[in-house]
């Protein structure tokens, strides 16, 4: 997400990541999605992380995947 809205080390520094409790299985992905201003600011809108499920292996039960 920080590559592809081309945000360098210093976003980082400022807006750490955190955890969301806001997650959904898709069919081929996990979705975390977050509020305004957790980890990017207000212009960013409510960003979103799209994992998909084969980037997942050995992370995620196999009784939670499609």
């Amino acid at each position: 997400w920080l590559l592809a809205n081309q945000h360098d080390a210093e976003f980082s520094q400022r807006w750490p990541f955190q955890r969301t409790a806001n997650v959904a299985l898709l069919r081929d992905k996990l979705l975390l999605k977050y509020d305004v201003y957790s980890i990017a600011p207000y212009s960013s809108g409510h960003p979103e992380l799209e994992i998909p499920y084969s980037e997942l292996s050995g992370i995620l039960k196999p009784a939670y995947l499609p």
